[in-house]
């Protein structure tokens, strides 16, 4: 089928306010979070958020983020975190990741959610531990990509070791 016509692709547009240079990075993100390859020089965890957030703490959402994650999620395996509900000091909060496990989503992180927790899982490899099993560490080369949704700005240390592990994509608020 022609792409122009495509269901998901008009709904990738929309929520790219029609901007090509904007729809370009999307695509552009989307195929590097889909693509197995993990460059050591280029690490990166993708942030998706809405191009419209209150300062106040009032959460509008509703703008297609987690249907971006959802798809890619039908391409690639995955596993998806609740990110309001996402504990680091849980013991077996990677369980469920394997070496074949290509993409890590954080679905709807909450306001405080402190992105320095990643530094080393998007940089390095990946400790799991399993219940009833011995911890395993998944190299880097086999260890999921990061992608996180949320309604609100998401705070790291700040200077140049949180922008070069970040890329951020504000959604267009057309839905």
């Amino acid at each position: 089928e022609d792409s122009r016509t495509c269901v998901f692709n008009k709904f990738l547009k929309n929520i790219t306010g029609g901007s090509r240079r904007r729809y370009a990075s999307l695509i552009s993100i989307m195929g590097y979070l889909l693509h197995p390859y993990k460059d050591p020089s280029l690490t990166k965890a993708v942030i998706i958020l809405d191009e419209k957030i209150d300062f106040s703490g009032a959460a509008f959402g509703g703008t297609g983020k987690s249907i971006v994650a959802t798809a890619l999620l039908h391409v690639t395996p995955g596993i998806t975190k609740d990110g309001k509900r996402y504990n680091p000091k849980e013991t077996f909060v990677f369980d469920g990741i394997y070496p074949y496990t290509r993409l890590l989503y954080f679905d709807d992180v909450r306001m405080n959610f402190d992105f320095e927790e990643f530094y080393s899982l998007i940089t390095g490899g990946l400790i799991v531990n399993r219940k009833y099993k011995n911890s395993a560490t998944i190299p880097f080369e086999l260890s999921p990509k990061l992608l996180i949704t949320s309604n609100y700005m998401v705070v790291g240390s700040g200077g140049p070791t949180d922008t070069r592990r970040r890329i951020e994509f504000e959604i267009y608020p057309y839905y």
